[in-house]
C-alpha cells in the first residue's frame, strides 16, 4: 500500500526524499516528483497538479532510463487515459527491473502532494495525487506521498493507507547539530537553542 509521510514545514520532507533516493538498494530505482516547483505551483502558466504534468513527467523519466516507452499526450487526452497509460508503464518498468534483479523495487516519491491539491482546488481542477492513492500498484512498487500534517485531509486517503510522522530534532540531535558549527557550545546552550527553535532543522539552519 502507499504511504503518506507528514511533517511540519522545515522538518525535512524534501531532504528525506533526497536521502531516500540516495539510499535505494543497488538494482532498484527511485523517481521523485516535486509538486511545489520552487513555489510556482500556483501559477496558471506553471501547473504541477495535473495528471498531464506529474504522471507524464514520471513516465518519461522512467522512459529516459530505458524502462518503458515515452508518454505523449494531446490537449484532448483525458485524465483517465493518462492514469491508465501511467499505470501500464509502472507495471512494465517493475517487470523490466526485476529481469536483472528479482529483489529490485521501484520507488515513486511525490513531494509536497498537499500543495498540488491546494492548487487544484484553487483552479477548480482535478489533482493526480489523491487519485494515485486509490489505484492498484505492482507489489514491488512503493508509492510515498509527503505533505504537512494539517493538510493530510486534502489527500482524501482511504483508511488503510499508512501515515507516518517525520519528527523534528530531539534535544540530542540539536546538540549534535549545534556543535558542528559551534564546537564550544555546551549542553545548557543546546537546550536553550532547542527550545527557541522547537527542534526545527530549517529554523536552526537559519
Amino acid at each position: 500500500d502507499p504511504v503518506i509521510i507528514h511533517a511540519e514545514g522545515g522538518v525535512g520532507k524534501s531532504v528525506f526524499s533526497q536521502y531516500l533516493l540516495g539510499a535505494i538498494p543497488h538494482g532498484s530505482l527511485g523517481v521523485a516528483y516535486d509538486c511545489f516547483g520552487s513555489g510556482e505551483y500556483r501559477r496558471r502558466s506553471r501547473p504541477r497538479h495535473r495528471h498531464r504534468d506529474a504522471l507524464v513527467q514520471i513516465s518519461n523519466e522512467l522512459a529516459s532510463s530505458g524502462f518503458c516507452e515515452r508518454m505523449l499526450v494531446k490537449d484532448s487526452t483525458q485524465d483517465a487515459d493518462i492514469m491508465r497509460d501511467f499505470l501500464s508503464r509502472i507495471k512494465f518498468s517493475v517487470k523490466y527491473l526485476k529481469q536483472s534483479n528479482p529483489e529490485s523495487k521501484l520507488f515513486i516519491l511525490i513531494d509536497a502532494a498537499d500543495n498540488a491539491e491546494m492548487a487544484a482546488q484553487e483552479f477548480s481542477d482535478t489533482c493526480f495525487a489523491n487519485e494515485l492513492l486509490r489505484e492498484e500498484f505492482p507489489e514491488d512498487c512503493r508509492l510515498v506521498l509527503l505533505c504537512r500534517p494539517e493538510r493530510t485531509h486534502l489527500l482524501k486517503a482511504p483508511e488503510h493507507i499508512s501515515q507516518l510522522k517525520l519528527l523534528p530534532f530531539s534535544k540530542k540531535e540539536t546538540f549534535e547539530n549545534l556543535i558542528k558549527w559551534h564546537p564550544e557550545a555546551n549542553q545548557r546552550e543546546a537546550n536553550e537553542f532547542h527550545r527557541l527553535t522547537s527542534g526545527n532543522p530549517r529554523v536552526q539552519m537559519n
